[in-house]
This record gives structure tokens, C-alpha cells and sequence, in this order.
């Protein structure tokens, strides 16, 4: 047994670690383990070889990624139904109801085309077009006051002042939402999620593979509206998984259990035990982990913030837009938006 030759290795390897490169930490790990055979210099080698095998996953994956989304496909049944809504001009003809139909039965037919035009589900070019039209009719039969003006007209209620004439364009995809849950469609292929929890209870989500996805929904109208927030929301969090690593974590994992917090902000985040151990000899790289810790959590903050005040003003324009009991409706909904982010954000930067 050679201790020191073995905590030599040990530190060439954590070095080798943090630069990603997992073949030479394995190595080195592998020669601290020879020259001292501990469970903890064990433990170090195994986590080495974990890593290395989450890598390789997470590169056949984004390689597989372009090549799934080449070809997008979609059924003569799918076109059929596309130019079949996109044809009708009525919107009781669109939805296949007759003028006496109940709530109900509105609320069937919208349900039935919905999940089939639905562009996550329906990949014809003229699918979302036929998607914005059925959720255009849904909107205006569903609604009491809105659907007496077009028995009465034949026309939908005029927007107030100040709402664009294509509105519904704009929360078409709310409106699905609202119906069905806002996760109802799971992306295809799926997505590798890095939890993030903060201290009130809530969740968000970083995604890997977002590029992919963006590229196959190219032709989702309603979203391009929204695209420039979405691509600056895009870019901020793949820039902070990237700058995260593997160091640490906002919650508890069986791999991330040391807890920890900043000596600025006092925020709680988790290490590694073994990374753990590695900050109490090194300030500058405690330091450098502190700052990154809270440039991520004031991040997600800002990013949370902006979602919430974005659905609250999406809402608040749903109340211009309707009126009668359906305004009251998205006012109270708007009121009712959770601001925490917002509140814990403006704390901590008086701090």
C-alpha cells in the first residue's frame, strides 16, 4: 500500500473529472485503487465509469435526434380532415355540430378534432391552419354571449380597442391546454429533464435536445408569434445546464446528498459527499462554485418570473378580448397567477 502515490492519482483523476475527460480519470483512479485498494478510492472509480457511460447515452441520443425528425408523416386520413376543416367557413359546420347543439356536444366535437389536428399529433403542413380554425370556433360556441352574437350576426364578437383582429392565433394553444391539461402531448422520443425545486414547492425544467424540437416545429404557427421570447428563454437555459455540469443540484439525489449553503445568498443546493470533502481544502474552488450556484438560481428565478408575468398578461388579454361572465373569468385567473418568483427574486436582489 502506497497512500501518497495513491492520493496523487486520486487528484489527477478528480482534475480529469472536471475536464470531462473520463477515460483518463478512470485510469488514474484505477492506479489510486492499486496503490491503495479503500472503499472510498473505489467508490471514486466507480463514479468515474458511471459518468462516462451517462455521457455515451446522452451523445448516441442527440445523434439519433436529427435523424427521427427528418421525415415527418402524416396519413391520407390526416389530409383529408385538414382540407375539410379548411374548406368550411361556418363555425358550426367546422366543429360537425348542428345550431341547437348543446355545450356538451360542442365541447365533444372540439375534443374529437382537437386531438387530431393537434400538430404534435397531426404532421400535415395545413394542420396547424385547420388547429387555429377549429380552436377559433370552439372559442366562440363555447362561450354564451359570444355564440348569441353569431347566432344573431354570423359573425364573431369584435375584439375591444387595443386586441389585435387575429387574437385567437395567439392562445389557440391555450385554449387546448385549458381543455386538455398543459402536458397532454409528450414531445416525440421524449426529453432527459434536470429537476430543479425551490423552496416553495415548485418545479422547473431544463431540457436537452431543445434544438431538435424546435427544427421539427418549424410550422407551428402559433407559437412563431412567440418565437423571439421563446428562442431568448431557449438559449438562457441550455447556456445554464451547461454551465451546471454534474456539480451540483437544487434537490436531494441518492448522488447529490451533501447539503450546502451559499455564504452570500444563502441558498441550499447539494454536492457530491467525495465533491464535498474536495471544497473544504479548496476556497477558490468553493468560491467558484458559490457563484455559480447562485448565477443558476437567480437565472431560474428571472425565467420563472418572466413565464408567470407572460401568463398573467396573456390572460388579462383574454379578459379584453371576451366579455360578460367569460372576462370575469380570465381577470380572476390573472389575479390569481403565482408571483412568488417575481417576490423571492426582487428579495435577493436588494440583498
Amino acid at each position: 500500500m502506497n497512500k501518497d502515490e495513491a492520493d496523487k492519482c486520486r487528484e489527477l483523476g478528480f482534475q480529469a473529472l472536471k475536464a470531462k475527460d473520463f477515460d483518463k480519470a478512470i485510469r488514474f483512479f484505477q492506479k489510486a485503487v492499486k496503490f491503495d485498494p479503500s472503499h472510498e478510492n473505489q467508490s471514486y472509480l466507480t463514479l468515474a465509469e458511471e459518468k462516462k457511460a451517462k455521457h455515451g447515452a446522452a451523445q448516441q441520443e442527440e445523434t439519433k435526434a436529427p435523424e427521427e425528425a427528418k421525415t415527418p408523416t402524416y396519413t391520407p386520413h390526416q389530409e383529408e380532415l385538414c382540407h375539410k376543416i379548411l374548406s368550411k367557413e361556418d363555425f358550426y359546420e367546422i366543429l360537425g355540430v348542428n345550431k341547437d347543439a348543446s355545450l356538451d356536444d360542442i365541447k365533444k366535437a372540439y375534443k374529437k378534432l382537437a386531438l387530431k389536428l393537434h400538430p404534435d399529433k397531426n404532421q400535415h403542413p395545413k394542420a396547424t391552419e385547420a388547429f387555429k380554425k377549429v380552436n377559433r370556433a370552439f372559442s366562440c360556441l363555447s362561450d354564451e354571449t359570444k355564440r348569441r352574437t353569431y347566432d344573431q350576426t354570423g359573425h364573431e364578437e369584435t375584439p375591444q380597442s387595443g386586441v389585435p383582429q387575429n387574437f385567437d392565433t395567439m392562445f389557440a394553444e391555450h385554449i387546448f391546454q385549458e381543455f386538455f391539461g398543459e402536458s397532454f402531448f409528450m414531445p416525440r422520443g421524449g426529453f432527459h429533464y434536470t429537476n430543479v425545486h425551490f423552496p416553495n414547492g415548485n418545479a422547473y425544467y431544463q431540457q436537452r435536445g431543445q434544438n431538435q424540437q424546435n427544427r421539427q416545429r418549424q410550422g407551428y404557427l402559433p407559437l412563431l408569434q412567440l418565437m423571439p421570447v421563446i428562442l431568448l428563454l431557449l438559449i438562457s437555459v441550455i447556456s445554464t445546464y451547461q454551465s451546471q455540469g454534474d456539480y451540483f443540484s437544487f434537490h436531494p439525489t441518492r448522488e447529490y446528498s451533501y447539503e450546502k449553503y451559499t455564504r452570500n445568498l444563502n441558498v441550499k443546493y447539494y454536492v457530491e459527499p467525495s465533491y464535498a470533502r474536495e471544497l473544504r481544502q479548496d476556497m477558490s474552488e468553493l468560491q467558484r462554485l458559490e457563484s455559480q450556484v447562485e448565477k443558476t438560481y437567480l437565472g431560474q428565478l428571472k425565467r420563472e418570473c418572466s413565464n408567470a408575468k407572460e401568463k398573467k398578461s396573456i390572460l388579462l388579454n383574454k379578459a379584453k378580448y371576451y366579455s360578460g361572465r367569460s372576462s370575469s373569468y380570465y381577470k380572476e385567473m390573472a389575479e390569481g397567477v403565482d408571483m412568488w418568483s417575481c417576490e423571492k427574486l426582487q428579495e435577493l436582489l436588494k440583498t
